[in-house]
């Protein structure tokens, strides 16, 4: 035994609260750095399900955001680690391509949730998070779709994927 001890970098789990907070402190950065910043803000991912209270937390912050610097990412997640550990991120993409082969191209359309520092706050439908998450073909991601089947039906995942299908057949 070397004497000490070592550090484990235990993640602690986000609330619906703590991913608002973040987004917020995003927004501020970015503004501040000069960015100009459009709505929507669309939370995605683990994050949408602890708004749609599906689950209680998220191990990151997930987001969309039509445009954004990596550098204002960057200093948010170097932010937040120090609060939220090491393995904190901040997983913020500015494409339709969410997750895998699926381009959810009317992203900006998802329900809205309210705003966040002047910026509107929608999150993925519930749909798109169960279509995503069983093409990710993931372990965590496949752990999530009974929580998510709960909440929707058949009917509608068939309705949102051919609505997907054919928003994706004309572009």
């Amino acid at each position: 035994m070397s004497g000490r001890w070592d550090i484990i970098d235990t993640p602690k789990l986000l609330s619906y609260d703590d991913a608002l907070a973040v987004i917020a402190r995003l927004i501020e950065v970015a503004r501040a750095r000069g960015e100009t910043l459009r709505s929507p803000v669309v939370i995605v991912g683990g994050t949408a399900l602890a708004a749609w209270r599906i689950r209680a937390h998220s191990h990151d912050v997930d987001l969309y955001l039509p445009e954004i610097s990596a550098d204002a990412v960057e200093i948010v997640e170097q932010e937040f680690r120090a609060s939220h550990g090491a393995s904190f991120r901040l997983d913020v993409t500015t494409g339709e391509n969410v997750w895998g082969s699926i381009l959810v191209r009317d992203i900006a359309s998802s329900p809205v949730l309210g705003t966040v520092a002047g910026l509107e706050l929608r999150a993925l439908r519930i749909e798109d998070l169960f279509l995503l998450k069983l093409a990710s073909g993931r372990a965590r991601d496949i752990a999530d779709l009974d929580l998510i089947a709960a909440r929707t039906t058949a009917d509608a995942l068939i309705r949102r994927w051919n609505q997907q299908t054919c928003v994706s057949s004309q572009n």
